[in-house]
């Protein structure tokens, strides 16, 4: 048997210099961050109407779920864990709310995420959503204010195009 072969051993160069800044004449530039708009919670969301909302509101109360959880996508018992008699209770809440009258060939599988639920007092309530639909016309999105149009001036009279302008070197 050979003895193993030595390992070689590495070698050991200095740390490259530093990188200095070149010296120039321009100016720095400067630039204006641009934050993004906060986004809405979707009991705020201009798209949500009232009906959505007070479904939302209903299984909150029932569920102890915060309101902001729940998404209309989300199964009720896969993904948010409601058994059958609870979302019975819950369904029972949503037809008391909305004055839907009980029904015997009702098969709560067939609702078993919050979208079906709302499109089912919908459907029996249509009604109410053609006013829930008018409201989320009429109103503003939440937190907006009514902006006026500031009469424009040509580039060239611009204020700030022209301390631009001033910093920038001609090609």
């Amino acid at each position: 048997m050979e003895p193993p072969a030595p390992l070689p051993t590495p070698k050991i160069e200095p740390a490259p210099e530093p990188v200095k800044p070149i010296a120039s004449s321009q100016q720095p530039v400067v630039s204006t961050a641009v934050s993004p708009s906060p986004s809405l919670p979707v009991s705020q969301s201009p798209s949500t109407d009232s009906i959505t909302s007070q479904v939302l509101s209903l299984v909150a109360a029932q569920t102890g779920y915060p309101e902001d959880m729940l998404d209309l996508d989300l199964d009720m018992e896969a993904d948010l864990g409601i058994d059958t008699v609870k979302q019975a209770e819950t369904f029972a809440a949503i037809r008391e709310e909305f004055s839907i009258p009980a029904r015997s060939d009702l098969n709560l599988r067939s609702y078993n995420t919050l979208e079906k639920v709302v499109g089912f007092v919908k459907e029996m309530r249509p009604d109410l959503a053609v006013s829930s639909q008018l409201e989320t016309v009429n109103q503003p999105p939440a937190g907006s204010t009514a902006v006026s149009p500031s009469p424009s001036l040509p580039v060239s009279q611009s204020p700030s195009t022209d301390s631009i302008t001033s910093q920038v070197s001609p090609w």
